[in-house]
């Protein structure tokens, strides 16, 4: 049952975390092509869209780290259980004298390094943990995006206040002048 719920878990992992890899790397990569001239000319919504789905695809990566992380101390729990049954194993087949066994067959590795069970979920939790990092990085690098096109959606919103404060000091220039003269 170990080995049947570690196989489900892993792949069920890997095709998620597989899954979201592509995502994130298809979004930025068109996010890195985006020059800073398209920013520019870019509409307020469309910029408030794209921030608002660097965001979204951020949850959905943080979901999927958590449940990576979850996943791999899973199946670093259920190695450990694993290797320690097998060492118990072993210890009652060394424990059994040899008028006492009634099977001829030994299970024996070709060397004590080489441990096929367990090597699975080695391999597995090495493949989740190479996931998780790659998906950290993508991530590290989508908030860069995400910080770049913020500063211009920013600064674009500064310099419309700043324009409207001159607009503001213009008709309240011409409002006093106005009222000057009709005195």
């Amino acid at each position: 049952p170990r080995l049947i719920m570690q196989k489900w878990q892993f792949e069920r992992l890997d095709i998620a975390a597989y899954q979201l890899r592509k995502q994130i790397d298809h979004d930025n990569e068109s996010y890195r092509q985006t020059p800073d001239t398209d920013l520019d000319c870019a509409s307020n919504k469309k910029l408030e869209e794209d921030l608002r789905g660097m965001t979204q695809r951020e949850a959905t990566a943080k979901q999927v780290l958590a449940r990576l992380d979850a996943g791999i101390k899973t199946l670093e729990i259920n190695r450990y259980n694993l290797e320690r049954h097998l060492h118990r194993t072993e210890q009652v087949w060394e424990d059994l004298d040899e008028t006492e066994k009634q099977y001829k067959w030994k299970l024996v590795w070709q060397n004590q390094t080489e441990t096929p069970l367990l090597d699975r979920f080695n391999l597995h939790i090495s493949h989740l943990q190479n996931h998780l990092t790659y998906i950290q990085d993508a991530l590290t690098y989508l908030d860069g995006i995400r910080t770049r096109w913020q500063l211009y959606f920013e600064g674009r919103r500064l310099q419309y206040e700043s324009h409207i404060q001159s607009l503001l000091l213009v008709l309240t220039f011409i409002a006093s002048f106005t009222g000057v003269v009709a005195f």
